[in-house]
């Protein structure tokens, strides 16, 4: 399974709602965490 990774925009204010999972940006790099099967892929 393929998800497209989020892209940058501008936002005025920080973007918080609790329905939504946030992933972490470190140092440039973006990853797609999924647990399917009692897998962890990154």
């Amino acid at each position: 399974m393929f998800i497209e990774p989020m892209l940058l925009e501008k936002r005025e204010t920080p973007f918080d709602d609790v329905r939504y999972v946030f992933e972490p940006k470190i140092d440039g790099h973006r990853l797609i965490l999924s647990f399917i099967d009692g897998q962890v892929r990154l």
